[in-house]
């Protein structure tokens, strides 16, 4: 074990796989593969978390609706790109929250400046121990979005918030500006969906909604979020969460709950609960 922690450790660092997760994961692999030990998240859990490119290209394989996005590691397709997209769109970086390292980009001269720097000594990301380097991630500029929607699924439990734009901004993550109501029916329905797909027992997702087409599209998926408040859903004013009870049918649960708690009680139901009672039948 000794030997491959070493390992690890010393291709993360070769690769310049920090600050991402995939040492992490990796560490929770052996715990659940070699050590056949139950962990929280799991591997499968972990292992795109903070990886933009990672979720892009696993919802695309599930078929879910994302935001359209181009991702290149070539800096001639990125020139090839630049020339020929339609202008504003938004470029991030694989691994960050908060709104570090999104920015608009609003032209070809400022689209060149990015890719020039990202294929070259690298492109301050607002983050002071890393720079993007060697990929670009440039996704579409969904217009007049006034606000994210953040559903939080843990198991047939979910809450959710509103994070709205600041005025003269795009970005709602890290803006401080969260509004608690009434959640649509159908995004319940498309995070419950997302949830099953990804075979997870807890995950939050990140909507925008396009304004052209009237459907929400995932932005982001994430299994660790910011948590400050027993409140992560209000309905009528009054604290709680939608209980899934059918396909389009939720059930309104009044009270006050850390969602930390919930999401270890689901961990322990579905992989020790559950298992006993199967073991228990056969």
């Amino acid at each position: 074990m000794r030997a491959e922690r070493d390992a690890t450790t010393k291709a993360c660092g070769k690769q310049n796989l920090l600050p991402n997760n995939r040492c992490a994961a990796s560490s929770f692999s052996s715990i659940e593969n070699v050590l056949k030990k139950k962990v929280l998240p799991s591997f499968n859990q972990l292992w795109y978390y903070e990886d933009k490119i990672a979720q892009y290209y696993l919802l695309k394989e599930l078929k879910l609706p994302v935001i359209d996005t181009f991702i290149s590691f070539s800096y001639e397709e990125s020139i090839n790109y630049i020339n020929n997209c339609k202008y504003p769109f938004v470029s991030k970086i694989t691994t960050g929250s908060g709104s570090l390292g999104v920015e608009i980009i609003k032209s070809r001269r400022k689209a060149e400046r990015v890719v020039n720097k990202v294929f070259t000594s690298g492109y301050t990301t607002g983050y002071s121990y890393f720079k993007q380097k060697n990929y670009v991630y440039f996704q579409k500029y969904i217009d007049n979005c006034e606000y994210d929607l953040r559903v939080i699924v843990i198991g047939n439990k979910l809450f959710g918030y509103y994070r709205l734009t600041p005025k003269n901004d795009f970005r709602a993550s890290g803006a401080g500006l969260v509004l608690k109501k009434e959640i649509p029916t159908k995004a319940l329905d498309f995070a419950y969906t997302i949830s099953k797909k990804l075979d997870t027992s807890f995950i939050a997702i990140d909507f925008l909604k396009d304004n052209s087409t009237n459907e929400f599209l995932i932005n982001e998926i994430s299994i660790f979020i910011q948590v400050d408040t027993d409140e992560q859903l209000h309905v009528d004013r009054k604290p709680g969460y939608y209980e899934r009870v059918d396909d389009g049918v939720y059930n309104f649960v009044e009270g006050k709950y850390w969602i930390q708690e919930l999401i270890l009680e689901q961990f322990l139901k579905r992989e020790y609960l559950n298992n006993k009672v199967q073991n228990h039948d056969n």
